[in-house]
């Protein structure tokens, strides 16, 4: 009779999660998904044109078509509209992301070319929705193999997937995160089944299948490639009853080997390697110098020191000097170290600089310029493009000073050893920038582990490493600003955040909820003491 009812019980959640999934299709405005008018229009693109397409494609007519469609919506309800009689932009492309998802997505596109757009954009919600049940079917199937016939975790576990509305909100948009979810909770499926009941040809094609799928998915999601060798030798492990200390050992020493082989030293700490562009395989810190591999015209190398928010509050609209002692291996004329910086609001980012012969005697360089009063986010910069076009070229920075305030290109003065107070000019100053006199340096990646770790995130890990390591600057924005921001979007704001459930007892009834679940999990945990029979 329990089991009756078990089956029964996760019938109804199955049927449950489609009603959940069609009422979010249906009643979401649309274009009001994250970023879903970009990802729309990566999956219009594929059902519309021969074969998939690559970074700088797009067709203005279907932008302005789509633009139009989101003032209809009243998208831009509060915000100022676009001007409908020029290039309108979408937003930021999706086109560099893998096209699995996409090529789903377009299917029903190919049907619908001439469908209104409003009717496209529900039909590739469907195929969302489809992936989304795919992964609520997951999380039975994880429980499935955990628990008993006839135990609560079966239907209670994909309920709480399918009753989450900040999920079924996100699993039912036109984004590529819902491929890679649905691929990595069968991946999840799959490994668990392995685990539980041994190695078979067929678990492993399993475990092998979804994770390429999710690889496919999303680069985010190619983490299952590296997690299933790990799934392998745990199912083996167990198979073979092992005593799990061996195993641990084994994980602690092979790690160790892993950290040695990947990571090194040698990187000027507070100096982040940049997100995109020609990666510099060389250590970023010589001595008590920065150095940076420069090239001609190369517009992307460059090394970047973030100036703390408090510290960017007194320097905007203001004058700044930009200072240090710079040399190259050669002769060549090179950028200036300067400043990087992006307006309030926006992702792009402007380059502060202008051309400087260097010899290869250090010599100390000084100038000025202005603040914008909107710059949202500023560094000080050493760029590695070589200005005269003759080849390439090492560049050496020592001594770096970003100060408020105009002074003369003559050597200041520094009271600590850390270089962050002094005089200039006869005129006391405080540098804003850290890791000043490069005496702290942090981890960095191989070169080899950066080139090929690059070509499935598309982004620098360098560039990602150094903002987690990065806590002093970092952190009270992880955890002051976007920790909360976080929970309170995960229980209450829906539809790109425009539609919110106000007042705080939603945060709360799902803290308490949150907790109330944990420690459900961790008695059931303590109660398991033996692994219960399959069906």
């Amino acid at each position: 009779m329990r089991t009756l009812f078990g089956r029964a019980a996760v019938l109804l959640v199955m049927l449950g999660a489609l009603v959940q999934g069609l009422v979010f299709l249906v009643l979401v405005p649309p274009w009001q998904h994250y970023d879903e008018p970009t990802h729309f229009e990566y999956a219009w693109l594929v059902a519309n044109r021969p074969g998939l397409p690559q970074p700088g494609d797009e067709d203005a007519a279907m932008q302005l078509a789509v633009a139009r469609s989101m003032v209809e919506h009243g998208f831009y309800r509060g915000m100022p509209l676009p001007d409908l009689t020029q290039r309108v932009s979408l937003g930021y492309s999706e086109l560099g992301h893998p096209p699995a998802y996409y090529i789903l997505a377009s299917l029903p596109l190919r049907l619908l070319r001439d469908a209104p757009l409003v009717t496209q954009l529900r039909a590739a919600r469907g195929v969302s929705l489809v992936l989304f049940m795919v992964s609520v079917v997951a999380a039975w199937g994880v429980a499935r193999e955990l628990t008993a016939p006839g135990h609560a975790l079966r239907w209670a576990l994909p309920l709480s997937l399918a009753t989450l509305p900040t999920a079924t909100d996100v699993l039912t948009s036109v984004n590529s995160d819902v491929g890679a979810v649905a691929a990595v909770s069968v991946f999840l499926w799959g490994v668990v089944r392995l685990i539980q009941r041994g190695l078979g040809v067929r678990r492993l094609l399993w475990v092998a299948a979804a994770a390429g799928v999710a690889a496919v998915m999303k680069n985010t999601a190619a983490i299952t490639v590296a997690l299933l060798p790990v799934a392998v030798v745990i199912a083996a492990w167990r198979g073979r009853g092992w005593p799990w200390r061996w195993l641990g050992l084994a994980a602690t020493l092979g790690l160790a080997a892993l950290l040695a082989a990947t990571w090194s030293w040698g990187d000027a700490a507070r100096w982040y390697r940049p997100e995109i562009g020609a990666p510099q395989r060389a250590p970023t810190l010589a001595g008590d110098a920065l150095v940076i591999e420069a090239e001609p015209n190369l517009r992307y190398r460059y090394l970047l020191n973030p100036i703390r928010s408090a510290d960017l509050a007194a320097l905007r609209g203001a004058p700044v000097t930009i200072a240090g002692w710079v040399w190259a291996d050669r002769p060549v004329v090179i950028a200036r170290p300067g400043l990087v910086w992006g307006m309030m609001g926006s992702r792009d980012i402007t380059f502060v600089t202008t051309p400087l012969t260097v010899t290869t005697t250090p010599t100390i360089v000084s100038w000025t310029t202005t603040v914008p009063t909107a710059t949202g986010v500023l560094y000080y910069s050493l760029f590695g493009s070589v200005e005269d076009g003759t080849g390439n070229a090492r560049v050496f920075l020592r001594m770096p000073v970003l100060a408020a305030g105009t002074f003369p290109a003559t050597p200041p003065s520094f009271d600590t050893a850390a270089m962050t107070t002094g005089s200039w000019d006869c005129k006391p100053f405080r540098n804003v920038l850290r890791n000043a006199n490069l005496a702290q340096e942090w981890p960095r990646l191989r070169p080899w582990v950066e080139a090929r770790a690059r070509s499935v995130v598309e982004r620098s890990p360098a560039h990602l490493f150094a903002a987690a390591f990065d806590l002093e600057h970092n952190g009270p924005l992880v955890f002051g600003v976007v920790a909360p921001h976080l929970a309170d979007s995960f229980a209450r704001r829906f539809a790109w955040g425009h539609v919110r459930l106000n007042g705080g007892v939603w945060t709360a009834l799902h803290g308490m909820l949150l907790v109330i679940s944990s420690l459900g999990v961790g008695w059931w945990i303590t109660q398991r003491h033996h692994r219960a029979p399959h069906t």
